[in-house]
C-alpha cells in the first residue's frame, strides 16, 4: 500500500514535486496539492493524508499550528518540509537530510 501524501507550496515546487512522486506510484500517492496552509487544512479531515510535504516557505506557519492539530482529530502522521534551493529536507521534529535524493524521501515517508 502506497503512503497518501498532500503537497503543500507553489509553482515550480508543487509541479516537481507531483511529477517526481508520480514516477513513484508503488510507495506513494499524491492525493492533493494546495497553495496554502489554510486550503491545506480544509483538505486534512476529508482527504487524510498519512503525510504532509510542504515547502520549507510555509514551514513557519504549519509549525504554528501542527501541535494543536496533533490533539485534535486530523490524522496527519508525517510532516515533511523541502527546501529546494538547498537540497535539503527537514522531517519535522526529527532529523535533517542534506543533498537529498528521491529514494531518501520515499524512505522518510
Amino acid at each position: 500500500m502506497s503512503t497518501q501524501v498532500l503537497l503543500v507550496g507553489r509553482g515550480l515546487f508543487l509541479e516537481g514535486l507531483t511529477r517526481l512522486l508520480e514516477n513513484h506510484q508503488a510507495a506513494v500517492k499524491v492525493i492533493g496539492s494546495v497553495e496554502s496552509w489554510p486550503a491545506a487544512k480544509d483538505l486534512l479531515t476529508t482527504l487524510q493524508p498519512d503525510a504532509l510535504i510542504a515547502d520549507y516557505q510555509c514551514a513557519e506557519t504549519i509549525i504554528a499550528d501542527i501541535e494543536k492539530l496533533a490533539t485534535e482529530a486530523y490524522p496527519i502522521t508525517k510532516v515533511l518540509f523541502i527546501i529546494l534551493d538547498e537540497n535539503r529536507m527537514v522531517v519535522y521534529r526529527r532529523q535533517q537530510v542534506a543533498d537529498i535524493a528521491i529514494h531518501q524521501l520515499i524512505e522518510a515517508l
